[in-house]
């Protein structure tokens, strides 16, 4: 790779994002064709709400492009446009981008980890077991006499 073709005289890096080409990049530009808005003159990006798993941003974009984060790009990643599941795509080596179309968005990118659900699911089941064996424990043993000794 010719890093020259990466330099500022060749495009503008605010401007430009670099993208992948796999599955999820087709999906996106599938979702999300060209287009043009004759109401919304400038882009505008507003933070709405942002947590450890959670991040909404209220997007206006004149024309269809990408909305870049930067954020790590990690496959537990969730990412909603309007309410509508839409690929995150992986952007500037590390980053996340949304394709949108032009007009008003709502982007909502919440964080699923596989590992917490996993665990949240052992966890339960391992708490049904325990409860279960208790209760059993008490059923079975409600009629036998205690077996306490007390010498002296």
């Amino acid at each position: 790779m010719n890093t020259k073709q990466f330099s500022s005289d060749y495009f503008d890096l605010k401007d430009t994002v670099i993208l992948y080409e796999n599955e999820e990049y087709k999906k996106a530009i599938s979702l999300v064709k060209k287009d043009k808005s004759l109401i919304i003159k400038e882009s505008k990006v507003n933070l709405l709400e942002e947590t450890a798993n959670k991040i909404t941003l209220q997007v206006e974009a004149p024309a269809s492009g990408y909305v870049v984060l930067a954020n790590n790009h990690f496959k537990d990643w969730k990412a909603y446009d309007n309410g509508i599941e839409t690929p995150i795509l992986k952007a500037n080596f590390y980053q996340q981008a949304i394709r949108v179309s032009s007009g008003k968005h709502q982007i909502k990118l919440i964080y699923y980890p596989f590992s917490f659900i996993l665990g949240l699911i052992i966890t339960l089941i391992t708490l049904f077991i325990l409860l279960c064996s208790v209760l059993a424990y008490f059923y079975f043993n409600k009629n036998k006499p205690s077996q306490v000794k007390f010498s002296q």
